[in-house]
Order: C-alpha cells, then sequence, then structure tokens
C-alpha cells in the first residue's frame, strides 16, 4: 500500500508523460492485473483491498491521461471541467487510503471546508452557474452524509467519545461560519445560479451537526475527570497550530488588512487569549472537563476568524466585529 502511494506522489512530479512511457504504465497495470486475480472470499481486509482497488484507479488515471492532469484537476475550481476529476476521484481516494477512522473523519471535515471555500470564491466571482451550483450541492451533501456516518461509527471503532466530540464541534462551526459567509453571498446575487440551493444545504447540515454534537455531549457528560486530561492536551496543540496559521497569514498579508480590519482580528484574539487563560485556570484546578469546554469555546473563535479573514483576503467580504 505504502509503495502504491509512494509511487503516485513520486507520478505526481512530472507534468506530463510521452507515449512511450504512457505505453510502460499500462503493461505494469497490466501486469499488476495479471499477477492479482480478483477472487471472490470474503476477506476480514475487505477495506484494504477496497482502498487498493482506489489506488490502482488513480494510477490508472495519472499513467493514461498524465500527472499532469491530476495536478491540474487539483487546482481547478467549480466550473472547470477537470473539476469532476478532483471531486468524484482524487479526494475519494485519499480518503478510502486513509485508513485510520479519526484522521479520515478529520480528512473528510477538512474536504467539506475546501469545497465551501471554492464554491465560494466562484459565486464572489459571479461565475456560478446553476448547473455548477446543483453539481457541488451533490457532492457536498454527499460528502457530509458520509461524515456524519463516519462520526456515529467512531464510538464502535475504539476513538474517544471526547476526540469524537471535538471533531463533530469544528465541522459544526465550520458549517456555521460559512453558512453565514453564503447568506452574505446569496444576498449580493443577481440573476440565475448562485448559492442560494448551497445556503440552504449548508443550514440543513447546520441542524444535523448540532443534533449530533448534543447526543455526543450527552454520551460525554458522565466519563470520570480523567479522561478528559489527554484530550486537553490534544486540543491545546491542535489550537496552537491554528493561532500559527492565522499568525503567519497575518504576517504575510498584514498590509492586505486596513486598520479596521486589524482592530477586528485584534479585539478577536484579545477574546480568544481571554478565554484561554480561563481554560488554564481550570486545567491548574484539575478541572479537565470544564477546560476542554473552554477549548471548545476558543476553536470556535478560531474558527470563524479564519473564516472572515479568508473572506477579506480571497472574496472581498468586508471583516466584520461579532456582535457583543
Amino acid at each position: 500500500m505504502n509503495n502504491i502511494e509512494s509511487l503516485i506522489q513520486e507520478l505526481k512530479k512530472v507534468v506530463t508523460l510521452s507515449s512511450q512511457e504512457k505505453d510502460v504504465h499500462r503493461e505494469a497495470v497490466r501486469a499488476f492485473v495479471r499477477t492479482h486475480p480478483q477472487t471472490h472470499v470474503p476477506s476480514p481486509y475487505s477495506f484494504i483491498f477496497t482502498s487498493l482497488r482506489y489506488a490502482v484507479v488513480a494510477l490508472l488515471i495519472v499513467s493514461l491521461t498524465g500527472s499532469g492532469v491530476a495536478y491540474a484537476a487539483e487546482r481547478s475550481l467549480p466550473g472547470n471541467p477537470l473539476y469532476v476529476v478532483k471531486a468524484k476521484i482524487t479526494e475519494p481516494v485519499r480518503v478510502a487510503l486513509t485508513q485510520n477512522p479519526e484522521k479520515r473523519t478529520e480528512l473528510e471535515v477538512e474536504l467539506i471546508e475546501r469545497r465551501l471555500k471554492e464554491v465560494a470564491k466562484v459565486s464572489s466571482q459571479k461565475k456560478l452557474t446553476q448547473k455548477t451550483a446543483a453539481f457541488v450541492a451533490s457532492v457536498l451533501d454527499e460528502q457530509l452524509e458520509d461524515v456524519q456516518e463516519d462520526l456515529r461509527d467512531l464510538s464502535t471503532k475504539g476513538v474517544r467519545a471526547t476526540k469524537i466530540l471535538s471533531t463533530s464541534r469544528e465541522l459544526e462551526t465550520t458549517l456555521e461560519a460559512h453558512g453565514e459567509l453564503f447568506q452574505e453571498l446569496t444576498e449580493n446575487h443577481e440573476g440565475e445560479g448562485g448559492p442560494g440551493e448551497l445556503s440552504l444545504l449548508i443550514n440543513e447540515a447546520v441542524e444535523e451537526s448540532r443534533e449530533t454534537t448534543l447526543g455526543l455531549e450527552a454520551d460525554t457528560a458522565l466519563l470520570p475527570e480523567e479522561d478528559y486530561e489527554v484530550i486537553v492536551l490534544e486540543e491545546e496543540k491542535d489550537i496552537g497550530e491554528e493561532i500559527l496559521e492565522i499568525s503567519e497569514i497575518l504576517e504575510e498579508d498584514g498590509t492586505l488588512l486596513d486598520t479596521e480590519d486589524q482592530e477586528v482580528v485584534s479585539k478577536a484574539l484579545l477574546q480568544v487569549q481571554e478565554v484561554a487563560e480561563a481554560a488554564e485556570d481550570k486545567k491548574q484546578e484539575g478541572s479537565h472537563k470544564e477546560a476542554l469546554r473552554l477549548y471548545g469555546e476558543m476553536k470556535d473563535q478560531i474558527i470563524r476568524l479564519r473564516v472572515r479573514i479568508d473572506a477579506d483576503r480571497e472574496l472581498g467580504i468586508e471583516l466584520q466585529a461579532d456582535e457583543e
């Protein structure tokens, strides 16, 4: 499995393949098929074989069309013909190859946010047609169903309930933040097409995600205090990486933010700092359950801030301070 993944990564470094090179790869794939005949005997490792089939499909695409297609698809936006390759092939392959259920769910959340950012960019450019919006909505709907199902299944695979709750909250906040953005894009859109259908889909997904989060909160309410200690340390690490990412953005593009925007960001970060200090106090007191709740609040604030900064930089939508 690792060899196939490594091969795919190496192939991606090549922009195009010659006809002779394509013939070589065709024969390599044919040889693989001949030496690995399909079996109909059920196996406890069926997931691995399923992932292998996805990897072979990816390898076929790269071999027969050239890695430049895969590279171009990865950079494509809704409306581009290659976007179908990205949304229907390369991303599902990435998910299928992620065998750790916890990491797979995190990747699914990451790809959902990626989809939302992509379609928001096209919509802000007034290029989102009805057909493209419908396609993205169908892909996004499928992704949302998959991640909700995986979140529910994590508890049966030995993943800590507190970690599942953290991922569910992240998904909920991500959807809420982008839902607010899509509402503004919908209001500013004129004519046919636009993000209206997607805005409705996001709102529905927020409600479903909230129900999942509430159920997980009930499941974790009676857990002993020591169960929260490890996840608190993990949340500290995740939040530190999120803050570092925002800092790097501000250092790189800080000059793009006007004085008013800088004040909004500074105020938001001060609010995060206040919650961080409260969480640290609770942790020192040994109240890890309360510290985790506060870290969740911090994460919500950071996600919302990052979405607003991205919208300001990439979509030209002004930063707005949260209401008191």
